[in-house]
């Protein structure tokens, strides 16, 4: 089987840092600026040292649905796909 690449999306957000993080990190808030995702669950981890765990999902039509499990290596980027 071959190896698919990894997706990497990457656009412009005309806010501060701050505030961007600030959005991320909340997933009811996540949900509604990132259209790409239908549905965000951060997973639990044990404590702060621990990288996020995130199961995303996006709802593609006709019954179609996308899940995705990844997991935050560092501010900004999230190893989705890979």
């Amino acid at each position: 089987m071959k190896k698919q690449k990894p997706i990497y999306v990457e656009t412009f957000i005309r806010s501060n840092r701050d505030m961007v993080w600030d959005y991320t990190q909340d997933s009811e808030k996540h949900e509604q600026w990132d259209l790409r995702f239908s549905h965000i669950k951060y997973l639990p981890r044990p404590d702060e040292s621990v990288p996020q765990r995130f199961l995303y999902q996006t709802n593609i039509g006709f019954g179609l649905v996308i899940k995705e499990e990844c997991t935050s290596k560092r501010w900004p980027v999230c190893s989705c796909g890979s």
